[in-house]
């Protein structure tokens, strides 16, 4: 009856760039050196060299793009109705989502 949500030590982890805790037996994202401050100010970069204001930013969590693992921020822009997403690798690469 185990499964990768109670058990990954046999069963493995479901979601890209996961790892198992061996003590916990629980999926979980690694910890990425590159700091949440960091994520920020290379977003806000981004889209300032785009002549765009950003209003707001925040850390979202970590996640795996692409076989790499991204801090997700989240960008709220000056006259959009609409939140934008990004991921910021540790190799510092903004990558910007795009949802539909």
């Amino acid at each position: 009856y185990e499964n990768s949500d109670d058990c990954c030590l046999d069963c493995g982890c479901a979601i890209s760039g996961e790892i198992c805790n061996e003590i916990t037996k629980k999926c979980e994202m690694p910890e990425m050196s590159l700091t949440d401050e960091r994520a920020i100010e290379l977003t806000m970069e981004y889209f300032e060299n785009q002549s765009l204001e950003v209003l707001s930013t925040e850390v979202t969590g970590i996640s795996a793009y692409d076989n790499k693992l991204v801090k997700n921020v989240k960008i709220e822009i000056s006259g959009e109705e609409w939140l934008r997403y990004t991921g910021v690798t540790e190799d510092e690469e903004v990558i910007e989502f795009a949802f539909s």
